[in-house]
């Protein structure tokens, strides 16, 4: 018998600061990577991941 799982996990960060500099904002956006991690992703999502910046490691591009 096979079983298929799936789980999302979505992992914050968050700064808090009494009072925030520019410097801050940089180190914060230098330090706090945002990623996606898939086995396989469309063509649409991996577009549109790179479009927001975020990082995607995946193991094989589904064409559309």
């Amino acid at each position: 018998m096979l079983l298929e799982y799936e789980f999302d996990v979505i992992i914050s960060a968050i700064m808090l600061l009494m009072y925030a500099s520019k410097d801050d904002v940089e180190w914060f956006n230098d330090k706090v990577e945002r990623r996606l991690l898939a086995v396989h992703i469309d063509e649409d999502a991996l577009n549109r991941a790179n479009e927001f910046g975020i990082n995607v490691i995946y193991g094989h591009v589904i064409p559309i």
